[in-house]
């Protein structure tokens, strides 16, 4: 019987950021990741449906912070998201 993995959105510009992040969340083992880098590809993806949990870069070039995490919340008020802050490794939960 194999286990349901949790498709997670990750949002983030830097590739080498993805990759890292995309291999730890694979090695964790409970996580499907997808990953995009822009606001607006975030917001389509969401969109689309079947996203569990969403990671966000508050840092992206397209959409700063509140902006960011206000869009996410916008088109998916319930779904669960996490951020860090531009230019730090540290994730925070974010639920509304």
């Amino acid at each position: 019987m194999t286990a349901t993995k949790i498709l997670l959105l990750l949002v983030e510009d830097s590739p080498g950021d993805a990759r890292l992040i995309r291999e730890m969340l694979r090695e964790a083992g409970a996580f499907e990741p997808v990953c995009v880098d822009r606001l607006s590809a975030c917001v389509e993806r969401i969109a689309a449906g079947g996203i569990d949990l969403v990671l966000l870069d508050l840092g992206l070039p397209t959409a700063r912070a509140l902006r960011t995490v206000m869009a996410v919340r916008d088109c998916a008020p319930s779904l669960p998201s996490s951020f860090s802050p531009a230019g730090t490794t540290t994730w925070s939960p974010w639920r509304r």
